[in-house]
C-alpha cells in the first residue's frame, strides 16, 4: 500500500481532478488530506499488468505527474478483462450498506434463540446417524440432504445404482420419498464424533465449495460468512441489505441452526450461538454451543447437561449424565448400553463394540478424542483424562484389525518342473515383487503391478 501526501505543492486543478475520480470508484480513500490507495485494488492491476507489455515496473503510481504516468499518458492501451470485472465487482462490494443494528418489534429472547440452534443442528445430526427414521429430515430442506451427500456424509440409496442424479439446488420440490433414504457413510460417522465446531466448518466449506452447483457466488458466502461471525448473538439484523444470493444463503443457514427466524419472509435474523466466531482461530472444542455465545468452559453445550458429561471407569464401564438422544446414539456407537435412567445412560466399552465402530470406519483415536472432548469437570482434573488401562486397550483392539495386511497379488501355478518354479521365484524376489511362496505346491504369488515383468521372463523362459 503507498500513502500518498496531498500537498500543497501537488495540489493543482489536474491533481484535483484525477483524486476526485479516483475516490468516486473507490480506488483511493482520502482523509484528513492523505490519499490511501485501495490494497485490492492494487493487487488485481499488479497482476493483471503481468503480460502488459507497456509494463516497465511493477509499481503503481495513480497520482498525476509521475515518470510512469506521463509515459503512459499518450499511449493507447486496450483494459484488461480480469480487471474490469474486479473492479467491478470491489465497486458494488463499497455500494453495499453495512449493517445498522436496529430494534425488532418482537424480538426472541436468547432462551428461544440457543433452543432452536441446538434443535436444529441436532436434527440434522440425528438424520445422518438414522436416516431411516422419520421425524428428523423434515426440519430442514432437501437442499441440506444435497449438502450432506456432496460432503459423502450419507449417501442417497439411488447413489449404489447411478452415481449423482440429483438436480443440486436448495429446493425440495419434486423428490420421491422412498428415492430420499439415505444412510451413513464411513466419513458420516467421523464426523459425527467431532467438536461442534469443526463439524460446522467442514458443511461450510462445503457449501462453498459447492457454491457454483447452487448457481450461488463464492464471493458473496464468503463475505456474509465474515460478516456473521463478527455479528452479536442474539441481535437482530435487517435482510434488506443482504443480496439475492446471501437471501437463499439464510434459509439454508437457518436449516442448519446458524441463524434464527421467526418466518423465512421475515425482515429480521439472528445469529445464533453456532455462528459466532466462525473466523476466530480459538480452540475447536464446540464451546460456541454457550447459550451467551460466549466461551464458558471447553466443551460443548449440546443439550441438556451435555457440557462435561462422561465419566469413565477403569472398568471400562461409562457414565453419561445427558438426556439427548443425540447423544445417547453417539455413545451406542462405541458403547452397550446396560441401562438408562431419567438424566443418565451406564454402558460398557467392550471388545465387541469397538470393533463394531472401528468397522464403521471410526478410529481408536476418534473414539478417544470424544471421551476426552465431553468428559465430566471431575475427570478433567486428572491428567491424563482418560485411564490409561481403557486407552491402552481401545488402541489394542484397534491393532488386532491391523494384524494383515492385504496387497493386490497374482498367483502363478503350473509350473513344467521344480527348476523352472526356482528360476521365477527367485526373479519375483530379485525385482521386489515376491510375497508368497511354496515348493511343494509350486505355486507363486507376487504384487500384481509387476505382472508384466513376471508375465514376459515366464513367457520368455518356460
Amino acid at each position: 500500500m503507498k500513502r500518498l501526501s496531498v500537498t500543497k505543492q501537488n495540489n493543482h486543478q489536474h491533481v484535483k481532478e484525477v483524486l476526485t475520480t479516483l475516490n468516486k470508484f473507490h480506488l483511493i480513500g482520502i482523509k484528513h488530506g492523505t490519499a490511501t490507495l485501495n490494497p485490492i485494488f492494487q493487487d488485481t492491476y499488479l497482476k493483471s499488468l503481468v503480460n502488459d507489455p507497456f509494463e516497465q515496473k511493477k509499481q503503481l503510481y495513480v497520482i498525476a505527474g509521475s515518470p510512469e504516468h506521463i509515459a503512459l499518458k499518450n499511449t493507447q492501451q486496450q483494459q484488461n478483462t480480469t480487471f474490469d470485472s474486479s473492479v467491478d465487482q470491489q465497486q458494488q462490494l463499497q455500494q453495499k450498506q453495512p449493517y445498522v443494528i436496529k430494534p425488532d418489534k418482537r424480538p426472541p429472547n436468547s432462551a428461544d434463540v440457543e433452543n432452536f440452534a441446538r434443535g436444529q443442528w441436532e436434527s440434522v445430526l440425528q438424520f445422518m446417524h438414522s436416516p431411516s427414521v422419520d421425524g428428523y429430515n423434515n426440519r430442514f430442506s432437501a437442499g441440506i440432504r444435497q449438502l450432506l451427500e456432496w460432503s459423502h456424509l450419507v449417501r442417497g440409496r439411488e447413489d449404489d445404482s447411478s452415481s449423482g442424479g440429483g438436480s443440486g439446488s436448495g429446493g425440495g420440490g419434486g423428490l420421491d420419498e422412498s428415492s430420499t433414504r439415505s444412510r451413513i457413510t464411513t466419513e458420516g460417522f467421523q464426523f459425527l464424533l467431532l467438536d461442534t465446531k469443526t463439524q460446522v466448518w467442514k458443511l461450510l466449506k462445503q457449501y462453498i465449495d459447492t457454491a457454483e452447483k447452487r448457481q450461488m457466488s463464492r464471493i458473496e458466502i464468503l463475505q456474509f460468512m465474515f460478516e456473521l461471525s463478527f455479528m452479536q448473538c442474539g441481535k437482530g439484523y435487517p435482510v434488506k441489505p443482504l443480496t439475492k444470493t446471501q437471501r437463499v444463503m439464510l434459509v439454508d443457514l437457518a436449516d442448519l441452526g446458524l441463524i434464527y427466524q421467526r418466518k423465512q419472509k421475515s425482515k429480521w435474523f439472528y445469529p445464533t450461538p453456532l455462528s459466532i466466531g466462525l473466523t476466530s482461530a480459538g480452540s475447536s472444542d464446540g464451546s460456541s454451543m454457550d447459550g451467551s455465545g460466549s466461551s464458558s468452559g471447553s466443551v460443548a453445550k449440546e443439550g441438556v447437561s451435555i457440557g462435561g458429561h462422561i465419566i469413565v471407569e477403569t472398568n471400562f464401564r461409562v457414565y453419561a449424565y445427558t438426556n439427548s438422544p443425540l447423544q445417547i446414539s453417539l455413545l451406542c456407537l462405541f458403547i452397550v448400553p446396560e441401562y438408562r435412567l431419567p438424566n443418565m445412560v451406564v454402558g460398557l466399552i467392550t471388545r465387541e463394540s469397538v470393533r463394531e465402530a472401528l468397522i464403521h470406519g471410526i478410529t481408536a483415536e476418534q473414539i478417544l478424542s470424544y471421551l476426552t472432548i465431553y468428559a465430566h469437570p471431575h475427570m478433567r482434573r486428572k491428567k491424563p483424562v482418560l485411564p490409561d488401562v481403557v486407552a491402552h486397550q481401545v488402541r489394542l483392539w484397534e491393532m488386532e484389525r491391523k494384524r494383515f495386511k492385504l496387497f493386490p497379488a497374482v498367483h502363478y501355478d503350473k509350473f513344467p518342473s521344480l527348476e523352472k518354479f526356482r528360476m521365477a521365484e527367485e526373479y519375483s524376489k530379485r525385482i521386489g515383487a515376491h510375497l508368497w511362496s511354496s515348493e511343494t505346491s509350486m505355486k507363486l504369488i507376487t504384487k500384481r503391478e509387476t505382472h508384466e515383468k513376471m508375465a514376459l521372463f515366464i513367457k520368455q523362459n518356460m
